[in-house]
């Protein structure tokens, strides 16, 4: 099972295949897990970036008044905004948009907006989706829970940053009195939510009495865009296994059906208690830097692991070389080829 996450995307959505009511199973695993991340808020301490605003719109609406009477050049006095959250029925074609190998996804959805005296008013009404096959299959393991309250999480987190902007970032403020929309704190690029991700992986293994071991890898590959790493030695962690999985985060430029694990085996094929398991796949352009996290998920410990796979760049450089046709003595030219990590 693939582990997947994303964000949504920043115009009216409209159609007849979405947005769609979900279905009981979808309403089911959604409630389950909120409730979980909900028990985690409220013990204190577990949850490294608030997202109770966000959480608070799937009941009732969030609303801002931004008075624009101290913005030069302003095209309004006044922005009066309104938020909800809705939860809807996953949509694979609508996944598929934003990229391969999803499991959830938060849409900011604007209304078309109202002018009243020079007032404009703007109802959101957004929408959040999951894989529901992706939660259930996650949910009968404790690290499979934390998966999805960290997927929940990110989610919540598109949301919550933007809400934030709207309430406290004066450049934000300015961009809507002069009828702009800038989508840009809700996170899109991901700079924030990956490091909130973390730390709320970690503190929630740690209240939950799981081990998790984080582990990055900066790996090369070869000039066809081949890699292959080594996670983890098989020897740290429990025998039995229960899943593991993969998941390219948005511009990870790996493809997602080649990676593959690959476990220390013995002549009868069975798995051995001592060797290295390892990650491999292929860039889907060879001159890009790529990314992938992969999962390993033995009962009590897990391993989360990142891997970042620099290309390789062929340099042609010409190398003063002694060429024996030319029998007088002057040096030819060879052309000599390397292959090594590139730099940004």
């Amino acid at each position: 099972m693939l582990s997947a996450l994303f964000f949504g995307f920043f115009s009216p959505i409209a159609s007849a295949q979405f947005p769609q009511e979900p279905n009981q199973t979808e309403k089911d695993i959604f409630s389950t897990t909120l409730d979980r991340l909900n028990e985690s808020i409220n013990k204190g301490g577990l949850v490294p970036h608030s997202v109770n605003d966000t959480i608070g719109t799937f009941s009732t609406p969030f609303t801002a008044q931004i008075n624009c009477s101290d913005v030069e050049d302003k095209e309004v006095d006044k922005v009066l905004i309104n938020i909800t959250t809705e939860l809807v029925k996953w949509n694979a074609t609508e996944a598929a948009k934003i990229g391969d190998g999803l499991a959830g996804a938060y849409f900011w959805n604007p209304g078309e907006p109202v002018m009243e005296e020079n007032v404009k008013k703007i109802n959101f009404t957004n929408y959040i989706m999951f894989d529901s096959d992706y939660l259930s299959g996650n949910n009968d393991t404790t690290f499979g829970q934390i998966l999805n309250d960290r997927l929940l999480y990110h989610e919540l987190l598109h949301g919550q940053l933007l809400i934030d902007a709207i309430k406290t970032d004066a450049n934000w403020k300015e961009y809507i009195c002069k009828c702009k929309f800038n989508n840009s704190l809700a996170d899109v690029g991901h700079k924030i939510i990956p490091d909130l991700e973390s730390k709320l992986r970690k503190n929630l293994a740690s209240d939950r009495g799981f081990e998790i071991i984080d582990v990055k890898k900066i790996t090369v590959a070869n000039e066809t865009g081949h890699f292959e790493v080594e996670i983890i030695n098989i020897s740290k962690l429990r025998k039995e296994f229960y899943q593991h999985g993969s998941y390219v985060p948005p511009g990870g430029n790996v493809d997602q059906n080649s990676v593959e694990f690959v476990y220390p085996l013995d002549k009868d094929g069975f798995i051995k208690e001592e060797g290295p398991i390892k990650v491999k796949g292929e860039l889907i352009d060879e001159n890009k830097e790529g990314k992938v996290e992969v999962f390993i998920d033995p009962d009590n410990i897990g391993v989360f692991a990142e891997i970042i796979i620099e290309p390789v760049e062929i340099i042609i450089e010409s190398v003063p070389t002694a060429n024996p046709l030319l029998t007088s003595g002057i040096l030819g030219i060879a052309l000599v080829l390397f292959l090594r990590r590139k730099q940004d």
